[in-house]
């Protein structure tokens, strides 16, 4: 039979993240150690190609900032098995934007991925809860756009829902360094509600209290 758990008995205990490897690297650092270009303005999505990820989106937001910064990028880390197919749908926009696709990315090499991005965008279809990826990228000081994941909002800035939009929203963000050192330090201040410590604390607790009941 089917029991409801009584509100007072379910605590929620968020993941933290390993500050040991996910820390701030100077931008012409990390871009020198990728191979990318200083002076590009680099937009980093990280995640699989299927349709709740919304690539389109991202795509035709490309081709709208790149008509004002030709020399934008778009960095994408990430794939699946299904990533062909769902790529075949997008294939023209593909070749239509200034893209870097990487695979297969060692994690002590990801701070580095996170530190070379102006901006971090995540433009998910339905509320996907926690996942690390906004969450590393807020550990290394990058800017944080997101849609439907409520854990992050407070530390980032929200994502339209059309190409046009979203491209003059992220253009701010490239464009204007003082906003962009805000959003910087915001990502910084949320990562630190994210510790291992924290998770392992509240983790004992709940243990403890439940050892007692």
């Amino acid at each position: 039979d089917l029991k409801i758990v009584p509100q007072e008995k379910i605590h929620v205990i968020y993941h933290g993240y390993d500050d040991m490897i996910y820390r701030p690297v100077k931008k012409s650092v990390a871009r020198k150690r990728l191979g990318l270009p200083q002076d590009a303005k680099i937009v980093l999505n990280i995640g699989t190609e299927d349709p709740m990820r919304r690539v389109s989106l991202i795509l035709e937001t490309m081709k709208e900032i790149q008509k004002s910064e030709p020399d934008a990028m778009l960095v994408r880390v990430g794939g699946s098995i299904q990533s062909g197919g769902y790529w075949q749908a997008n294939e023209k926009l593909k070749g239509e934007v200034n893209l870097k696709q990487m695979k297969n990315i060692p994690e002590e090499e990801m701070p580095y991925i996170y530190s070379a991005a102006d901006v971090f965008i995540a433009p998910q279809a339905y509320n996907e809860g926690f996942t690390y990826p906004p969450l590393e990228a807020m550990a290394c000081g990058t800017p944080l756009m997101i849609s439907n994941m409520k854990i992050f909002e407070r530390w980032s800035m929200a994502i339209p829902s059309n190409p046009k939009d979203l491209s003059e929203t992220i253009l701010k963000i490239l464009n204007n360094s003082a906003l962009s050192q805000k959003m910087s330090k915001k990502s910084l201040q949320g990562a630190k509600h994210f510790s291992l410590e924290k998770e392992a604390q509240k983790t004992y607790e709940i243990y403890e209290r439940a050892s007692k009941q």
